[in-house]
């Protein structure tokens, strides 16, 4: 049967037009005494409705700098250009017309050529604490007064975080999320079909996560254990659109193929599993997931953690070329 490739759903452009081991145990990121942390705050931020952490009737858009600044009328009918921010050229705080969502306001501005980025804007609190359970026990993060930080910055799939170490446990659940997916080699026949669901113009796990992004030629749990993470991209691709990525192919030209998450260098293939442990602790520090009520957290709530095994274990040495 001849396999039929979807019509785009979005318009991405593509930066670039297997067996797996056997599955990971859970691995602690860290856990270390210190006095517990009472009153801890549900998800982000000050705000009246816990479950909507940015304000549903305004969002914050960057207009050109070098371009005069349109009616905001010609972008969403009915939006009202409001207060500019001094420091940030050309931003501009939009209020929105009664009825329309944030989500579908950020959408129309984000199409406009008059603009650099839309967000939301997000209610802001001071000394953020997350809900994460053990976060009570991260000497560490309590040390570098890392809420202090979070008040300003939490992370964000832009930002890409290489670890080197033993590897990762890429089905953790607290970090599957966060590990990086390398656009490069997404395989073309399901590229087109993905949702951008939180519109960072990047397909990462918090968008294969939604279920509209899951099926035939997109991705499924391959490896049953109810959510899409690392192990199912790499799985080899079965021809008929519910296997993995893995299709065998170099597509970004970087000379490892289907380098998905990262790279095992120690064995030089593409499944950078930690079986010692060290780097699945090493990458929670920098990147577990923030707020989803599991473990702990990292220093990003939110990143790409692009995984390199370079050893199997401690005593590791790295000599600069």
């Amino acid at each position: 049967m001849m396999k039929t490739t979807r019509l785009p759903r979005r318009g991405f452009a593509r930066p670039h037009a297997h067996t797996l081991r056997s599955r990971l145990t859970m691995e602690q990121l860290e856990d270390r005494s210190l006095l517990s942390a009472a009153g801890l705050v549900d998800l982000g931020s000050f705000r009246i409705d816990p479950s909507v952490p940015y304000d549903p009737n305004h969002i914050l858009v960057q207009f050109r700098p070098e371009l005069a600044t349109p009616d905001s009328q010609t972008i969403l009918p009915g939006s009202r250009l409001g207060q500019s921010f001094r420091l940030v050229p050309g931003l501009r705080e939009v209020t929105l017309p009664a009825g329309v969502s944030v989500p579908a306001a950020l959408a129309a501005f984000q199409a406009s050529p008059f603009v650099v980025y839309a967000e939301p804007n997000y209610y802001g609190e001071v000394e953020y604490i997350p809900n994460d359970p053990r976060w009570s026990s991260l000497y560490g993060m309590q040390r570098i007064q890392a809420p202090a930080a979070w008040d300003t910055y939490m992370g964000g799939t832009n930002t890409i975080v290489a670890v080197m170490d033993t590897g990762a446990n890429l089905d953790h659940d607290d970090l599957y999320l966060n590990i990086w997916v390398n656009q490069g080699e997404i395989p073309p026949d399901r590229y087109f079909n993905f949702t951008d669901v939180d519109f960072d113009g990047l397909i990462t796990f918090w968008d294969l996560n939604d279920p509209v992004n899951q099926g035939e030629y997109l991705i499924t749990d391959i490896n049953g254990d109810g959510k899409i993470s690392g192990s199912d991209i790499l799985a080899p691709d079965d021809g008929a659109g519910f296997g993995g990525w893995a299709d065998g192919i170099d597509a970004d030209g970087s000379g490892r193929i289907d380098d998905l998450v990262g790279w095992d260098f120690q064995s030089n293939d593409r499944i950078p599993d930690d079986s010692f442990g060290h780097g699945t602790h090493v990458a929670g520090t920098v990147g577990a997931i923030g707020d989803n009520g599991v473990g702990v957290v990292g220093v990003n709530f939110k990143t790409q953690i692009m995984v390199c095994r370079i050893g199997p274990g401690p005593g590791i040495n790295v000599t600069a070329a």
